[in-house]
């Protein structure tokens, strides 16, 4: 599921003339490498770096030591643990042949630190945004995605459907769709 996921980005990739996009993630913003990489990177900032061609590379803030555990639970690309992951990522990137523009995911909410590291690493390079590109290669559903789509249709229509509005203000009303859908 994952790599396939990866291949329908690189190919949007392909198509907008991006060499590699970069996704951010914090704990507000863990969906997009989640998304691509079934590893939710919650409690630390890092950078998932996706070649035009090739395996990602997630890179963290996070010690070596629970880099080996990351690595267990993230099925695809390389990991690499670091107190500057745009240095690391930038110099790999620089290490690429032909690389001459880099997407960034949300490029207008990308730290400027980071940007800062990546720029200085890639000087010549452009960087653009690839938030349209994010979105083309995510709009396409997979059987998982379906699924889960399909199953919570159901769950909110079964809570909306229990829904007794007699003497109920809003708030009672909002909180008992909330309880049976949780339920």
């Amino acid at each position: 599921m994952c790599k396939e996921r990866v291949r329908r980005l690189q190919a949007a990739m392909t198509a907008a003339g991006q060499d590699a996009m970069i996704l951010y993630t914090n704990f507000i913003r863990s969906a997009a490498v989640s998304y691509l990489t079934a590893f939710s990177p919650y409690w630390a900032d890092g950078m998932l770096l996706v070649p035009r061609e090739g395996e990602p590379v997630f890179a963290t803030t996070l010690s070596k030591r629970v880099g080996s555990w990351i690595q267990t639970v993230k099925p695809i690309g390389d990991l690499v643990a670091s107190p500057t992951p745009g240095t690391v990522l930038g110099k790999r990137l620089a290490e690429m042949a032909n690389v001459r523009r880099v997407a960034i995911l949300e490029l207008d909410k990308f730290p400027g630190g980071l940007f800062d590291e990546l720029s200085a690493a890639l000087p010549g390079v452009g960087i653009v945004d690839g938030s349209e590109t994010f979105a083309q290669a995510r709009a396409a559903l997979d059987d998982v995605e379906r699924r889960l789509l399909t199953k919570a249709d159901i769950i909110a229509l079964q809570a909306l459907d229990s829904l007794d509005l007699i003497g109920r203000s809003l708030g009672e009303a909002v909180g008992a769709v909330e309880k049976a859908a949780r339920l």
